[in-house]
């Protein structure tokens, strides 16, 4: 992506009930991989294919919950794969209209980075996190 250039991006491949889903991004002739995984068990699928067919993969987000969080433990538990799907599909309608849907155009977050997250050394601080083996 060229440096300033806006790039609209709608990852609809990784959208919808299946348990995992994955999507190829052309950006400028560099093709990204992405996925979406929910359900533990698929979680564990996927961990085990980390070194194998999800080796290539930029980023994969993992959701705890079928579905998703619109089937999560905040939500009525349903069965149903319609009304997990009318619950998205609402959920999707409600983004499409809000005029502010990215964090990086939030003047709420442009704040926060002009009053305190004022280097990289403090983003770094407060917003990355690092793993590290533990024994047990």
């Amino acid at each position: 992506v060229t440096k300033g250039k806006k790039v609209k991006m709608e990852f609809k491949e990784v959208r919808g009930q299946k348990g995992i889903k994955t999507a190829k991004i052309d950006l400028n002739g560099t093709l990204i991989k992405v996925g979406v995984v929910s359900g533990l068990e698929n979680a564990v699928k996927v961990i085990k294919g980390l070194n194998k067919e999800y080796k290539d993969y930029a980023c994969i987000e993992v959701m705890a919950c079928s579905g998703g969080c619109i089937n999560g433990g905040g939500q009525p538990l349903s069965t149903n794969a319609k009304i997990r799907q009318a619950r998205a599909n609402g959920l999707y309608k409600i983004d499409n209209q809000k005029v502010i849907r990215l964090a990086h155009q939030n003047p709420i977050v442009k704040k926060i980075y002009k009053d305190y997250l004022t280097t990289t050394k403090i983003r770094h601080q407060i917003c990355h996190t690092k793993y590290s083996p533990k024994k047990i």
